[in-house]
């Protein structure tokens, strides 16, 4: 789903999203999905169901779309206050939290040692396979 801006006039549009609608319960999707008109009820019912339906293009007033900010910035501003969040770091285009950040460098690591013992193995190898080269040379 994407919302843009129309010229000057900032009309916002919500655009049909195309496959499966993902569910996740609390998001900033689902509130947009309710200012819409279709209720997180109906729309659980419906993929509960199996009916899941595509909402039509529908046009958003400023009023919706400052309403729908502001309960996010609140939302924000209450898991800042209850210590829920963590420091992100930003690499190029991509951002992890400090937990994120030292998993993917721990998974570094280990494909680091891996590469680095399979490049010891295939040096060991090389040279048993030169020292038999050579044997087989001096016994000829």
């Amino acid at each position: 789903m994407a919302i843009q801006v129309v010229n000057q006039s900032h009309s916002f549009w919500e655009q049909k999203s195309q496959g499966k609608a993902k569910s996740a319960s609390g998001s900033f999707g689902d509130e947009l999905s309710a200012t819409l008109g279709k209720s997180g009820e109906k729309a659980g019912e419906d993929i509960a169901s199996g009916k899941e339906s595509t909402p039509e293009n529908k046009r958003l007033s400023v009023e919706e779309i400052m309403q729908m900010i502001q309960s996010r910035k609140s939302e924000i501003l209450e898991k800042v206050k209850k210590g829920e969040t963590e420091p992100v770091i930003q690499i190029g285009g991509q951002a992890y939290t400090e937990k994120q950040w030292k998993r993917m460098l721990e998974s570094f690591d280990d494909s680091e040692k891996d590469i680095k013992d399979m490049i010891r193995e295939a040096i060991e190898k090389y040279k048993k396979e030169q020292a038999e080269r050579a044997e087989q040379t001096e016994e000829a």
